[in-house]
């Protein structure tokens, strides 16, 4: 028995087609028939067995696939004994039970972000290490993604950093701490800078102009408002005006900063897919139905 002229096989996956498959032509390349011969119906459920193992072996080749979204489910900063884990789990200003996830345009910024009036909570330059702000080791800082685990970066040395204020912080009213987004570097997709906020101390802001905002103006730019951010992080709010400091002034920061993008150049590839290992699985059901037939045949 012949077949009909119906001889194209087209295999997909999601959007993409993988091939377009003459089975005239395959059946004769992998054996099957003698070219220029017709197969039978056996034949081609053969060739369709033997094509789509090829389709799986393939498939093995193409283990990882690319992105364009990253999820962090934890950040914790260290600077000595002193632990930060402010925006873990869920709540307002937290990056929630299962994370937040960073398109390719956005941009997260974690800050403080005290529940309770007063609560300077990451206000990360006024650590000590052994009684002294000048002993301390450079901050360090650590992300969890998704699917990818835990990755560190390190806030320069100990005697020039951001989050730590170089070590030299004198804890007074005066001194401002503010800094424009320093970059530390790009790890398994995640871009990661430190800056720090301060309109609580009285001496004038030197934050940089970073070209997305005003120098001066006493924290990093881009910061709460800006386009395609997601800002994690509020205001202190003290009990009574020049509580932070600056005149008149009831509310302020005080607080380093954390600002993270995704990367596709420094990515790690993700692992296959469900629907990868399901085509990984027909593959091999093909070969098991190929080798039953021959079976029969002989």
């Amino acid at each position: 028995m012949t077949l009909p002229i119906v001889k194209a096989l087209r295999i997909l996956h999601k959007k993409h087609t993988f091939a377009d498959f003459d089975l005239l032509q395959i059946s004769a390349m992998i054996g099957v028939v003698r070219h220029g011969e017709y197969p039978t119906r056996g034949h081609t459920m053969k060739t369709v067995a033997k094509a789509f193992s090829l389709l799986a072996g393939l498939s093995l080749l193409v283990v990882c696939e690319r992105v364009d979204a990253i999820t962090v489910t934890g950040v914790e900063v260290d600077i000595g004994t002193a632990v930060f884990t402010n925006w873990n789990g869920p709540g307002v200003n937290h990056l929630g039970a299962s994370g937040t996830t960073i398109t390719g345009v956005q941009q997260l910024i974690l800050t403080q972000n005290p529940t309770t009036p007063g609560n300077f909570n990451f206000d990360t330059s006024d650590v000590l290490c052994a009684g002294s702000v000048s002993t301390c080791p450079a901050p360090v800082i650590k992300v969890t993604i998704q699917g990818v685990g835990t990755v560190s970066f390190i806030d320069g040395i100990p005697t020039n950093n951001v989050l730590h204020d170089n070590n030299s912080d004198p804890r007074d009213a005066a001194h401002n701490e503010s800094h424009a987004w320093n970059l530390l570097g790009s790890i398994a997709g995640i871009k990661l800078w430190v800056g720090y906020a301060d309109d609580a101390h009285t001496n004038a802001c030197l934050d940089a102009d970073e070209g997305a905002g005003t120098a001066g103006n006493c924290h990093p730019d881009p910061w709460q408002g800006s386009a395609d951010t997601i800002f994690l992080g509020n205001l202190v709010t003290e009990s009574t005006p020049d509580g932070c400091s600056r005149p008149d002034s009831v509310q302020c920061f005080d607080a380093g900063a954390i600002k993270m993008q995704f990367d596709s150049s420094s990515q790690i590839l993700a692992v296959p897919e469900p629907s990868a290992m399901l085509l990984l699985g027909i593959g091999l059901a093909g070969l098991t139905v190929s080798r039953r037939q021959r079976n029969k045949t002989k």
